[in-house]
């Protein structure tokens, strides 16, 4: 093929710059390492040309380039010479030319640069990701396309990406079937440790949970039990899952399931500005017990956590009646129950959350109380509030209360004497302000509040292991026991591992055992090596033996 050098273009309108970024590099790169065969044929016949600008400053460097670059062109092809040198010059008009000029002209194969270059740069490496969101800006770039689209794109994209972490947090779960047969989708809000997650994981874990979802109908349960603080999930997060789910698995929902629904969720939502598709809504189911559970779901008590399942299965004490009271709102009817392990206080009024009514019931653990007090309704409770009207409207509030708690124990007083109605004020772990209860049976609620805290805590004091002094005395028995224990164990390579502990703990602290011990790669240690051991100790009987006593010392202590 003959080249014929073009005009160079002389318009600087006319010129076009395209720039070359670094994904674009690997790109390129990518495409020449995964097809440098099938480019050798088109490559190999292709010169490429370098030109070199000779120094000025030494004479004796520019003739030997040139007599280089004559002996070059001398043994030129003429297949490859160069589209800047007429082939009629020969060598003497070569080297002439770059004596005169100052530059030599030299032609080589493109695919053997080429080659040489992809050596030098080796396999592409994979384009470097920054730490950030990887779904949201995927999101946000493909705007303009449907909710199907992305959720496919996002699943398509990161389907190496493993999610077994989150899977084995059981935050979001696939469970047993609904009475209608049709499976049932757990999300455990107090598992959704916002601190300690990884949202695009959470993000991803549940687009592939709920892709087999696309063709059939399925229901959602939200096991709500002690949401707080720590559980808020981001607004804007909540916000980009809407949008990535297709409308097809949206309406593939026949029921959702609200389950223990909390003071601070209502708060959550609220202040989020959250709220429920219209069709959703109508769906939506709030059970109260695992009584009512059970009319809906097969096996409520396989599926859900064992932390959930013993609020209604623990027995305790149900305190009631009982007003909670707030500087905001109005005294609030409530049953207090009193478990060993939980204080549950449910509303006896409903309440509304997404526009819908149902029965709060907040959950607290009993190491969550903070501080637990009681005392009569009087102005000396409040003597540390430094609003004087919001004081009033308290203490107004618990007066109405008290006075609608005790009537009946004025009715049925002969005397008609009235019983002191008291307050008893709960301060929870990460609570600005106290719960505050009256009840004419506050003195109950307060002791059962009280015995289960110090229940609680001997139960955990007792059952926590006293930690072991250790003695420098003690160190070699103590290592000894574990090796020769261990020799035995049926995980081979834990065999192996005590052996060589062993003969350290041997070495380390002079024990003579004769030849019973080598150290050597690639052993092999039988299941059941009683005779190693027997003669292990045989020999450590003999020039060791004040370790019987600290052997048998330790055997001993597996057995307190």
């Amino acid at each position: 093929t003959d080249y014929v050098a073009s005009e160079v273009d002389t318009e600087i309108s006319h010129t076009e710059f395209v720039g070359v970024t670094p994904k674009d590099f690997i790109i390129v790169q990518r495409f020449i390492f995964d097809h440098l065969d099938r480019l050798e044929p088109y490559l190999a016949r292709e010169p490429m040309v370098r030109i070199h600008v000779l120094s000025k400053n030494g004479d004796k460097r520019k003739s030997t380039l040139a007599r280089n670059a004559a002996a070059a062109a001398a043994t030129a092809s003429p297949t490859v010479a160069s589209p800047t040198l007429p082939q009629s010059e020969g060598a003497a008009a070569v080297a002439a030319k770059t004596a005169e000029t100052g530059e030599i002209t030299t032609t080589e194969n493109l695919f053997t640069q080429l080659s040489y270059v992809m050596r030098q740069l080796g396999p592409p490496a994979a384009p470097v990701e920054p730490m950030q969101s990887k779904i949201i800006p995927t999101v946000a770039e493909t705007g303009s396309g449907t909710g199907e689209d992305m959720f496919y794109e996002i699943l398509r994209r990161d389907a190496n990406r493993s999610t077994d972490a989150i899977a084995k947090k059981a935050i979001i779960y696939l469970g047993g079937v609904s009475r209608e047969k049709r499976p049932v989708i757990y999300v455990i809000a107090r598992r959704m440790q916002m601190q300690y997650l990884d949202m695009d994981a959470v993000l991803l874990h549940t687009l592939r949970l709920i892709e087999p979802m696309a063709t059939k109908g399925f229901e959602v349960f939200f096991d709500l039990t002690q949401f707080g603080p720590a559980n808020e999930v981001p607004i804007q997060w909540l916000r980009q899952l809407k949008r990535i789910i297709p409308e097809a698995i949206i309406g593939n929902v026949q029921a959702i399931y609200w389950y223990n629904v909390n003071s601070y969720f209502r708060k959550y939502a609220k202040q989020g500005n959250l709220s429920l598709p219209q069709r959703l809504a109508k769906r939506s189911v709030f059970p109260h017990s695992l009584s009512d559970l059970h009319e809906f779901l097969a096996s409520p008590q396989a599926d859900l956590p064992p932390g959930t399942v013993s609020l209604d299965s623990d027995s305790g004490i149900n305190i009631t009646p009982v007003s909670r009271v707030s500087r905001s709102n109005a005294p609030m009817p409530c049953m207090v129950k009193v478990t060993p392990e939980a204080v549950q206080i449910t509303a006896l009024r409903r309440q509304e959350v997404f526009g819908l009514s149902t029965y709060f019931n907040d959950v607290y653990h009993i190491t969550e109380i903070a501080d637990l007090q009681i005392a009569p309704v009087a102005d000396q409770y409040f003597h540390g509030d430094t609003d004087a009207d919001s004081s009033h409207k308290v203490r107004s509030a618990l007066q109405r209360t008290a006075s609608r708690n005790s009537e009946g124990e004025r009715s049925t007083n002969s005397k008609g004497n009235k019983a002191e109605e008291q307050v008893v004020s709960i301060r929870f772990e990460g609570g600005s302000a106290p719960v505050m209860f009256t009840s004419p049976k506050a003195e109950l609620l307060y002791k059962a509040i009280r015995s289960a805290r110090s229940r609680y805590t001997s139960h955990a004091s007792v059952a926590t292991v006293q930690e072991r002094v250790i003695r420098p005395a003690d160190v070699p028995g103590t290592l000894l026991n574990v090796a020769l224990l261990n020799c035995g164990a049926e995980n081979a390579t834990l065999r192996i591992s005590a052996y060589r502990m062993l003969i350290s703990v041997v070495a380390t602290f002079n024990m003579d055992v004769g030849h019973e011990l080598a150290f050597a790669s690639d052993l092999c240690l039988p299941p059941n090596p009683l005779q190693f051991i027997f003669r292990i100790c045989s020999r450590l009987s003999l020039s060791a033996p004040d370790m019987t006593l600290e052997l048998l010392s330790e055997a001993l202590l597996a057995f307190t």
